[in-house]
C-alpha cells in the first residue's frame, strides 16, 4: 500500500513538473539575438536590436517600451489579426546625448490564448568626448601645410572637403593668427566650457547657430571654440588654442590648439 501511494505521489509531482514546462512553453517566448547581454553605448553609436518573439499557439500582441529617465514611449505596438508564430523585429538605434543615464527596453507580448510574457533590457548610454590631441597649423605662406583634417587628425593639402581648418592669412608677411575652413565647419566661440571636462552635452547647449561664424577671427591663447560639422564623429569637437607664434620676420607663424571629439 505505502509502495502505490509513494508510486501515486511520484507520478503527481512528474505530471506537475510536466505540465508547467509545457505552461512555460506555451507562453511566448522573447530572446534578444542583439544586444545578448547588458551593454554600455556612447552616445552617437549605433546599436542593433534585433529581437526574436515566437509562440506555438500564434501571437496576437506585442509591444516594445523604452524607458528613460522614468518616461515610457512605447516605440512598437501591433496587433497580428492573424496568427503569427514567429516575428523579429530588427532596428538601429543611435543614441543622442538626451539618452545618457539607463535607458530599459521592455518587450510584451501576448498570444491568442491571452497568455503573456516579457524580457527587460538594459542599455547605460554614456556621453563622452575623445582625450585631447594636438596639432598645429601654420602660416599658409610658409612651407609647411596650412590645413588640418579633424576626423583622420592629419594635416591635409589636397582636398578642401577634408580641410577644416585652413590658415586665413592673405597676403605675406602680416600673419593673420585667424583659422578658416574648407568645408561647412562652423565655430563658435564659449567662455562656458571648461575644455578638459566637457561633455558632448554641453557643447550641444552652448552652441548658438546663430552666432557661429565660418571663421575663428583673431586667436589668443586659451581661446575655447565649439566646432560643428555633420562629418564629425559626433557632430561637434571642443577645441582650444594652446599657442600662437607670429615671428614677424618670417612665414614660420603657427596656431598649435588641441581637440576633442
Amino acid at each position: 500500500m505505502k509502495k502505490l501511494l509513494l508510486l501515486l505521489f511520484l507520478g503527481f509531482i512528474g505530471t506537475s513538473l510536466f505540465l508547467a514546462c509545457e505552461d512555460d512553453i506555451d507562453v511566448p517566448q522573447i530572446s534578444f539575438n542583439s544586444p545578448s547581454d547588458l551593454v554600455q553605448v556612447e552616445v552617437g553609436d549605433s546599436l542593433l536590436f534585433d529581437i526574436q518573439v515566437s509562440s506555438v499557439t500564434g501571437l496576437e500582441h506585442l509591444s516594445i517600451v523604452r524607458t528613460r529617465k522614468g518616461v515610457e514611449k512605447i516605440i512598437l505596438d501591433t496587433l497580428f489579426e492573424s496568427a503569427a508564430f514567429n516575428f523579429n523585429f530588427k532596428e538601429y538605434l543611435r543614441p543622442s546625448s538626451s539618452s545618457e543615464g539607463t535607458v530599459i527596453y521592455t518587450v510584451y507580448a501576448e498570444d491568442k490564448k491571452k497568455d503573456f510574457n516579457s524580457e527587460k533590457k538594459t542599455i547605460i548610454v554614456e556621453n563622452s568626448l575623445s582625450s585631447a590631441s594636438f596639432a598645429r597649423i601654420y602660416n599658409a605662406f610658409s612651407d609647411t601645410t596650412s590645413a588640418y583634417d579633424l576626423v583622420n587628425d592629419q594635416a591635409e593639402s589636397l582636398d578642401s572637403t577634408l580641410m577644416d581648418l585652413i590658415d586665413q592669412t592673405s597676403s605675406a608677411p602680416f600673419w593673420e593668427a585667424n583659422l578658416g575652413t574648407g568645408n561647412t565647419t562652423r565655430f563658435f566661440k564659449t567662455d562656458s566650457i571648461d575644455f578638459s571636462k566637457a561633455k558632448l552635452e554641453q557643447l550641444e547647449h552652448f552652441y548658438n547657430d546663430d552666432l557661429a561664424t565660418t571663421e575663428t577671427g583673431l586667436v589668443e591663447d586659451g581661446d575655447v571654440f565649439i566646432l560643428k560639422n555633420p562629418r564629425f564623429p559626433q557632430t561637434f569637437m571642443v577645441l582650444e588654442i594652446t599657442d600662437v607664434l607670429s615671428t614677424i620676420t618670417s612665414d614660420e607663424d603657427y596656431v598649435e590648439f588641441r581637440y576633442r571629439k
